[in-house]
C-alpha cells in the first residue's frame, strides 16, 4: 500500500473506484464511473486469487 493510503479505509477513500471494481469477473470487462467530476473508463478483471485489478484513464 502506498504510504499516503496507510491507515485509510479504502472503500471510503476511493468509493467510485472501489464500486467500479466490485463487479469484476475473471473474464474482465469495461466499467465507467465519475472521479472528481471527470468520467473515467477502466478495464477490470479478477485474478485467479479473486483480487480485482483495473487499468484505465
Amino acid at each position: 500500500v502506498h504510504p499516503y493510503l496507510q491507515g485509510e479505509y479504502l472503500p471510503e477513500k476511493g468509493a467510485p473506484i472501489y464500486q467500479a471494481l466490485l463487479p469484476a469477473t475473471t473474464e474482465g470487462g469495461w466499467v465507467s464511473y465519475l472521479w472528481k467530476g471527470a468520467k473515467k473508463h477502466t478495464y477490470v478483471r479478477r485474478t485467479n486469487s479473486n483480487l480485482p485489478v483495473g487499468s484505465g484513464n
